[in-house]
């Protein structure tokens, strides 16, 4: 039976830089954490390190990646969902501003 999510998720195209990485854009982002897509997608259970960039101002995280989906064969292009473990405390207010600001437009995907 799909539940649907505890925090909803936003579809917003928020630019992620990962440290080590090339830049990312979010396809959908809640205050746990962001769905998005790569070249090369890494494997469930690596730590990540980087910045989400949320109306102009730059919000350094710590998180972990909990799935990834590959379109085609290992060197393709797949999506991946990484859960914050650290973010600054006054995130998921702005984020709430942001949504505030842009529109709802929420995901209506279950887990």
């Amino acid at each position: 039976m799909y539940r649907p999510r505890v925090i909803p998720r936003y579809s917003y195209c928020l630019p992620v830089r990962l440290k080590g990485m090339l830049p990312v854009y979010t396809w959908d982002v809640s205050g746990r954490g962001f769905q998005a897509e790569m070249l090369q997608p890494v494997k469930p259970g690596t730590p990540l390190e980087g910045t989400v960039n949320l109306g102009g101002t730059e919000f350094a995280f710590e998180g972990e990646v909990v799935w990834m989906r590959q379109h085609a064969g290992e060197r393709a292009r797949g999506r991946y969902g990484v859960r914050f473990l650290s973010l600054p405390a006054d995130f998921p207010r702005r984020l709430a501003e942001y949504r505030r600001r842009q529109g709802r437009r929420l995901v209506r995907w279950f887990r």
